[in-house]
């Protein structure tokens, strides 16, 4: 099966797809987990005062908000992938540790920490494998080489 999907690409051209789709997923998770989870559903304040309560300085929850909102959306346009992904790592860092207490599942009260401790991992992946080669155009990251979505750049991530 693999075979068929896949004989027609080149090694080099897989690579670069599965960069680009870990690299856009993962933006589009953070982007979900920023805004829509803390700003839409726990809204800005219920978010701070959540924090607080778990004995976190206020100002650390917009820091979260923030970093999570715009890393995920540089990620998906493959802005200083390999910066972006290494900023985010204490955010998850951080929730796997607030999370251990709960276990291993995140369907337990209150969330378990497998889902921030792979998330870790993936960014960590993210941070050694940079932005990749498909890159939307006039995209500056940090390969030199401009691109788009269909052609792979020149150069090496």
């Amino acid at each position: 099966m693999t075979r068929l999907l896949f004989d027609h690409l080149s090694n080099d051209r897989l690579r670069d797809v599965g960069i680009a789709a870990l690299r856009i997923g993962s933006g589009l998770a953070f982007m979900a987990h920023g805004i829509l989870l803390k700003i839409f559903e726990f809204t800005i304040q219920g978010t701070v005062d959540y924090f607080v309560s778990i004995g976190y300085p206020a100002i650390l929850a917009y820091g979260v908000i923030l970093g999570e909102s715009i890393g995920g959306f540089l990620l998906v346009f493959g802005w200083q992938t390999r910066l972006v992904s290494l900023l985010l790592l204490p955010i998850l860092i951080g929730a796997t540790v607030e999370h251990w207490p709960n276990g291993w599942s995140f369907s337990n009260p209150g969330g378990g920490w497998i889902f921030p401790a792979f998330w870790a991992l993936v960014m960590a992946a993210q941070a050694a494998l940079g932005s990749g080669r498909l890159l939307p155009a006039g995209t500056s990251t940090d390969v030199a080489h401009g691109g788009d979505l269909i052609e792979p750049r020149c150069g090496h991530s």
